[in-house]
């Protein structure tokens, strides 16, 4: 496992996808399908900075975000179930009964 990703040179277009696959087997934390950060890269092979670490940077940094929308929407919905949840019960004839602080 790496903790610092360093980049010297450019990535060989010819042999892109082996190049991106070995860099994608030694990164760890970064809670995508496997195979997803090479696809998002070979998806993207003619834009600027994808032969070199810029792009790298960038698609590791989108896979992240991703990762903490998932997880703060994810939590939300949880807590709104929960809030809804704590709001009303069923009253003896399973009728909904609204609680009121």
């Amino acid at each position: 496992p790496a903790t610092v990703v360093e980049m010297d040179g450019e990535i060989d277009m010819d042999n892109m996808e082996a190049q991106l696959k070995e860099i994608e087997d030694n990164l760890e934390g970064l809670a995508s399908k496997p195979g997803e950060f090479t696809e998002a890269m070979t998806n993207l092979k003619s834009s600027p900075g994808s032969q070199n670490g810029t792009g790298l940077l960038q698609t590791v940094i989108a896979l992240k975000v991703r990762e903490i929308y998932e997880k703060l929407t994810t939590n939300a919905e949880a807590m709104t179930q929960l809030a809804a949840a704590a709001l009303y019960r069923r009253d003896k004839e399973n009728r909904i009964a609204w609680l009121h602080p």
